[in-house]
Protein backbone atom coordinates (compact mmCIF):
# COMPACT_ATOMS: atom_id res chain seq x y z
CA UNK A 1 0.00 0.00 0.00
CA UNK A 2 3.09 2.52 0.80
CA UNK A 3 4.63 1.45 -2.53
CA UNK A 4 1.33 2.95 -4.68
CA UNK A 5 1.43 5.79 -2.15
CA UNK A 6 4.85 6.55 -3.77
CA UNK A 7 4.00 5.80 -6.98
CA UNK A 8 0.85 8.47 -6.91
CA UNK A 9 3.12 10.76 -5.89
CA UNK A 10 5.66 10.70 -8.16
CA UNK A 11 3.30 10.70 -10.81
CA UNK A 12 1.47 13.74 -9.02
CA UNK A 13 5.10 15.85 -8.62
CA UNK A 14 6.51 14.51 -12.14
CA UNK A 15 3.30 14.97 -14.20
CA UNK A 16 3.70 19.14 -14.53
CA UNK A 17 7.25 19.11 -14.73
CA UNK A 18 7.30 16.94 -17.54
CA UNK A 19 5.39 18.99 -19.86
CA UNK A 20 7.46 22.58 -18.50
CA UNK A 21 9.15 24.32 -21.36
CA UNK A 22 12.06 26.43 -20.15
CA UNK A 23 11.99 29.11 -23.24
CA UNK A 24 15.99 29.77 -22.64
CA UNK A 25 16.50 26.16 -23.29
CA UNK A 26 13.32 25.17 -25.30
CA UNK A 27 12.31 26.16 -28.95
CA UNK A 28 8.39 26.29 -28.26
CA UNK A 29 5.51 26.99 -30.53
CA UNK A 30 2.89 29.68 -28.98
CA UNK A 31 -0.71 29.55 -31.10
CA UNK A 32 -2.85 32.29 -30.88
CA UNK A 33 -6.20 32.80 -32.06
CA UNK A 34 -6.97 36.55 -30.81
CA UNK A 35 -5.16 39.74 -30.22
CA UNK A 36 -5.50 43.07 -29.02
CA UNK A 37 -4.18 46.38 -30.81
CA UNK A 38 -3.14 48.29 -28.21
CA UNK A 39 -3.34 51.81 -30.17
CA UNK A 40 -7.22 51.56 -30.81
CA UNK A 41 -7.83 48.89 -28.03
CA UNK A 42 -9.76 46.92 -30.99
CA UNK A 43 -10.12 42.84 -30.08
CA UNK A 44 -9.46 41.14 -33.38
CA UNK A 45 -10.00 36.97 -33.75
CA UNK A 46 -6.07 36.38 -35.52
CA UNK A 47 -4.70 33.27 -35.42
CA UNK A 48 -0.61 33.03 -35.50
CA UNK A 49 2.18 31.48 -34.28
CA UNK A 50 5.22 32.26 -32.60
CA UNK A 51 8.19 30.29 -32.38
CA UNK A 52 10.83 31.30 -30.00
CA UNK A 53 14.32 29.48 -30.42
CA UNK A 54 15.94 29.86 -26.88
CA UNK A 55 17.52 33.08 -26.82
CA UNK A 56 18.36 33.20 -30.65
CA UNK A 57 15.14 34.41 -32.53
CA UNK A 58 11.72 34.22 -32.83
CA UNK A 59 9.25 33.55 -35.99
CA UNK A 60 5.96 35.15 -36.24
CA UNK A 61 3.94 33.08 -38.42
CA UNK A 62 0.58 34.59 -39.90
CA UNK A 63 -1.38 33.38 -42.84
CA UNK A 64 -0.76 29.34 -42.07
CA UNK A 65 2.89 30.07 -43.16
CA UNK A 66 2.52 32.47 -45.92
CA UNK A 67 3.88 35.10 -44.11
CA UNK A 68 6.67 34.53 -41.53
CA UNK A 69 8.79 37.86 -39.61
CA UNK A 70 12.01 36.54 -38.70
CA UNK A 71 13.30 38.77 -35.41
CA UNK A 72 16.81 38.12 -34.12
CA UNK A 73 16.80 38.13 -30.25
CA UNK A 74 19.59 40.95 -29.21
CA UNK A 75 19.08 40.62 -25.74
CA UNK A 76 16.95 38.75 -23.07
CA UNK A 77 15.45 40.51 -19.49
CA UNK A 78 14.70 37.93 -17.14
CA UNK A 79 13.99 33.86 -17.02
CA UNK A 80 11.15 31.70 -17.38
CA UNK A 81 11.49 28.26 -16.41
CA UNK A 82 8.46 26.72 -16.32
CA UNK A 83 5.72 27.58 -19.03
CA UNK A 84 2.78 26.42 -16.91
CA UNK A 85 2.97 28.71 -14.00
CA UNK A 86 3.19 32.24 -14.05
CA UNK A 87 6.32 34.12 -15.03
CA UNK A 88 7.85 36.72 -18.05
CA UNK A 89 10.70 36.71 -20.21
CA UNK A 90 11.08 39.92 -21.94
CA UNK A 91 13.49 39.31 -25.81
CA UNK A 92 14.66 42.43 -27.27
CA UNK A 93 14.60 41.97 -31.12
CA UNK A 94 15.69 43.44 -33.92
CA UNK A 95 14.29 42.52 -37.94
CA UNK A 96 16.01 45.03 -40.63
CA UNK A 97 14.72 48.23 -39.81
CA UNK A 98 12.57 47.37 -36.96
CA UNK A 99 13.49 47.59 -33.11
CA UNK A 100 11.41 46.56 -29.99
CA UNK A 101 10.41 43.93 -27.42
CA UNK A 102 8.57 40.88 -26.99
CA UNK A 103 7.08 40.11 -23.92
CA UNK A 104 6.18 36.33 -22.98
CA UNK A 105 4.23 36.40 -19.63
CA UNK A 106 1.53 34.04 -17.73
CA UNK A 107 -0.25 35.52 -14.77
CA UNK A 108 -3.41 34.14 -13.37
CA UNK A 109 -3.01 31.28 -15.98
CA UNK A 110 -3.83 33.31 -19.13
CA UNK A 111 -0.74 33.52 -20.99
CA UNK A 112 0.21 36.40 -23.55
CA UNK A 113 2.93 37.69 -26.04
CA UNK A 114 2.80 41.73 -26.69
CA UNK A 115 4.69 42.64 -29.31
CA UNK A 116 5.85 46.41 -29.10
CA UNK A 117 8.20 46.76 -32.43
CA UNK A 118 9.02 50.35 -33.76
CA UNK A 119 9.99 51.18 -37.43
CA UNK A 120 13.42 53.92 -37.16
CA UNK A 121 12.38 55.10 -34.06
CA UNK A 122 8.16 55.85 -34.67
CA UNK A 123 5.78 53.80 -33.54
CA UNK A 124 4.81 50.35 -35.55
CA UNK A 125 3.18 47.02 -34.50
CA UNK A 126 2.27 47.36 -30.45
CA UNK A 127 -0.55 44.12 -29.65
CA UNK A 128 -1.34 41.63 -27.18
CA UNK A 129 -1.93 38.50 -28.24
CA UNK A 130 -3.93 35.44 -26.27
CA UNK A 131 -2.28 32.48 -26.41
CA UNK A 132 -4.59 29.41 -26.72
CA UNK A 133 -1.65 26.69 -26.68
CA UNK A 134 2.17 26.01 -25.93
CA UNK A 135 4.23 23.41 -26.98
CA UNK A 136 7.67 22.35 -26.93
CA UNK A 137 9.51 21.22 -29.86
CA UNK A 138 8.62 22.51 -33.54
Amino acid sequence: MRRNYLVLLLIVVAGPLAKAQNVLQDTVTWNSTRAVDQVSNGQINYNCQFITRTNQSIDWIQRNGARVNHFNVTGVDGTWTNTTVDGQIIYHVAMNNFTGEVTLSRASGQTTIHLNISEGGQSGMNYIFYIASVKAGQ
